[in-house]
């Protein structure tokens, strides 16, 4: 994992992980105050958006496996309303969800530009 602070927002980005992915990390991650959110993506289409705030787990679904109501095991974010998710753009449009929740824009260099490297333990 390689993290980076961007403002006062802090971005891991986890190539080839999913830790991110977890309730567990967003609920802790989020604790006292604070907020999380998690956009994961492999190359087997496998997709998962994760958002906990102050602690509490407010989003955890497939982005096009959306159904109403969420399906059990789903939690979806008040936000969810407003969107609809597609094949084509999906990549682009949950990276803006990213931005849209936190103000932090997605920048390229994230993926490019080295930087120490982690490993995060189970």
């Amino acid at each position: 994992m390689q993290v980076r602070e961007v403002g006062d927002r802090v971005v891991a980005v986890e190539n080839t992980g999913w830790r991110g992915t977890s309730a567990d990390v967003a609920r802790r991650a989020s604790a006292g105050d604070s907020s999380f959110i998690s956009i994961f993506w492999d190359l087997n289409a496998n997709y998962k958006v994760t958002q906990a705030i102050d602690g509490k787990l407010v989003a955890s679904f497939d982005p096009l496996s959306v159904q109403h109501p969420a399906p059990v095991g789903d939690t979806y974010p008040d936000w969810i309303t407003e969107l609809v998710f597609t094949d084509e753009g999906l990549h682009a449009e949950l990276l803006a969800v990213v931005e849209q929740q936190t103000s932090v824009a997605f920048d390229q260099t994230w993926l490019t530009e080295p930087l120490p490297t982690y490993r995060v333990p189970s």
